[in-house]
């Protein structure tokens, strides 16, 4: 079977399979369309708002782009990691815990009470970040 690739263009492949063992749970399905659009050097066929991860596996050009904050949600609640910081909503009581994780990596002292100002912006985030849907409700009626 002919293969259509240049030689150059098969050690470039080969690199970046490789090293895609790199890549941890964080790095989540929306990073992938920038990532093989830069890798392919391709526009984004529509807009997204996942980074490159090109620069952390190697293959890339600079230094690796960051989100300011991550939110994800799940059984009922809501949560963000903004740098060393990590926060959790219950959606039926509202009550938002919050940790330092590089103080406290295993989320043992909640601490909105003495951080009020990072708690209030994490609330706002979980506020804007948040799409209401009625295929997906954060809690189940």
């Amino acid at each position: 079977m002919a293969s259509f690739e240049s030689a150059p263009e098969k050690a470039r492949s080969s690199r970046f399979i490789d090293s895609l063992t790199a890549f941890t749970q964080e790095h989540r399905a929306r990073h992938w369309q920038g990532t093989f659009a830069e890798f392919l050097e391709q526009p984004l066929p529509v807009p997204s708002d996942g980074v490159s991860l090109l620069p952390t596996l190697g293959g890339g050009r600079g230094t690796q782009g960051e989100h300011e904050y991550l939110y994800w949600e799940f059984q009922g609640r809501q949560a963000v990691r903004m740098g060393n910081w990590k926060a959790y909503r219950d959606a039926t009581s509202g009550s938002l815990e919050l940790y330092d994780l590089d103080a406290d990596p295993g989320e043992t002292l909640e601490v909105s009470g003495s951080n009020p100002r990072i708690a209030r912006r994490i609330s706002e985030i979980m506020a804007e970040a948040r799409t209401e849907s009625e295929l997906f409700p954060l809690v189940r009626g």
